[in-house]
């Protein structure tokens, strides 16, 4: 079994609007359902089950063949609620009423850092060099992260929503980061990603006007290949 933990690009969010739209629905009626107006674990059914279908741990696992479960229920997450999952795991997965199932890889999508920020990065937010205070608070949440699947003898493999957390990723964890390829070129994060190649990787490039930034099915199908290109290396 993969366990994948992440936000909301793990989780999917926006690929429903690619199914009501492609269903029907115009620009303005999606935009008036974009958080904060709506939950979006409250869609109906059939655009819930598109989501589950075309986001990246499914293609992922369905490629691999095997069975894989996300860390938490609903649209969202932190970095360190990702390693108090991986702390809890056993009791985690009973709650899911899945039996004591060996996870064989952690698949890991890393948030925005500031989400977690912790009493010393915020008492030097406007003190002292800025970079370094931002270096050190990503390298302890990652590490936080680490210590805790080492704790489970957990295999895992990363990404970036962001820029800083990616760079520090490839240079202090290199065996685990998973760079993101696109054509002939990689990154180190979603955030760099060209998204001016036509290759409607976001929900914007898909619906004109529509504010959600999210990935659309093919950005999936993107980040998906550059998990597969790691993991099977």
């Amino acid at each position: 079994m993969i366990l994948f933990l992440g936000d909301s690009f793990t989780w999917g969010a926006g690929l429903q609007f690619e199914y009501l739209f492609q269903n029907g629905h115009s620009v303005d009626e999606i935009n008036k359902l974009i958080p904060p107006e709506t939950y979006l674990e409250n869609l109906d059914y059939k655009s819930d089950e598109y989501r589950k279908k075309h986001h990246f741990p499914n293609l992922v696992a369905k490629e691999m063949n095997m069975a894989y479960v996300l860390g938490k229920i609903g649209n969202g997450g932190s970095n360190n609620n990702m390693s108090f999952i991986i702390n809890n795991i056993g009791e985690l997965l009973m709650y899911y009423f899945v039996l004591p199932t060996p996870i064989e890889m952690v698949i890991v999508q890393f948030t925005e850092f500031m989400r977690d920020a912790s009493e010393d990065w915020e008492l030097n937010r406007y003190t002292g060099d800025f970079e370094e205070n931002n270096k050190k608070e990503i390298i302890k949440q990652i590490e936080k992260f680490n210590k805790a699947c080492r704790g489970k003898n957990l295999k895992w493999f990363g990404l970036s929503w962001q820029k800083d957390m990616g760079n520090i990723l490839k240079k202090h964890y290199p065996d685990k980061f998973i760079p993101i390829l696109q054509d002939n070129d990689e990154y180190v994060c979603f955030a760099d990603l060209d998204i001016d190649r036509g290759s409607q990787l976001r929900l914007a490039d898909i619906i004109d006007k529509c504010v959600d930034s999210h990935f659309s099915s093919e950005g999936h199908k993107l980040i998906a290949k550059s998990i597969l290109e790691k993991i099977n290396v």
